[in-house]
């Protein structure tokens, strides 16, 4: 499910029909799919997402039904099960940051967030520089 899930958004979310962007299924894995589609304003992106799962839907047989469930932005994909973002349900504002498979610490300077995301091994502790109203975040190696 997953596998075609990722084939029908790639292929229907593309320039060459007519969209800004190409999608991209940057991850997935039992139950969800991650999609980066391009654009960074969260109103657009929670659209296509949303638009996106009713279109999958269509095709698989009932009762299978996708659900447009969350945007991170931004979001920190080390690998599969280790990932980290603030979770947006509404463009308003972030409900909470999210993080699966790492340790983090935080503390707040001058209006960015600044994580260190421990990995288990002290050569691969990674400080993240992380606005939520940028569409960028910057990741140095310790």
């Amino acid at each position: 499910m997953i596998e075609r899930t990722r084939k029908e958004v790639e292929a229907y979310y593309t320039i060459d029909n007519g969209q800004e962007h190409n999608a991209e299924v940057i991850y997935g894995d039992t139950d969800s799919v991650m999609v980066k589609f391009g654009p960074t304003d969260l109103e657009t992106v929670m659209r296509l997402g949303s638009e996106a799962a009713d279109f999958v839907s269509t095709k698989f047989e009932r009762p299978i039904k996708l659900e447009f469930e969350k945007v991170y932005f931004p979001y920190l994909l080390i690998n599969k099960k280790r990932y980290a973002g603030l979770y947006w349900t509404r463009p308003e504002k972030y409900d909470k940051m999210d993080t699966k498979g790492i340790e983090v610490g935080g503390r707040w300077a001058g209006g960015e967030t600044v994580l260190k995301l421990y990995t288990g091994r002290p050569s691969d502790e990674t400080t993240v520089d992380w606005s939520p109203q940028s569409s960028r975040h910057a990741c140095t190696k310790c």
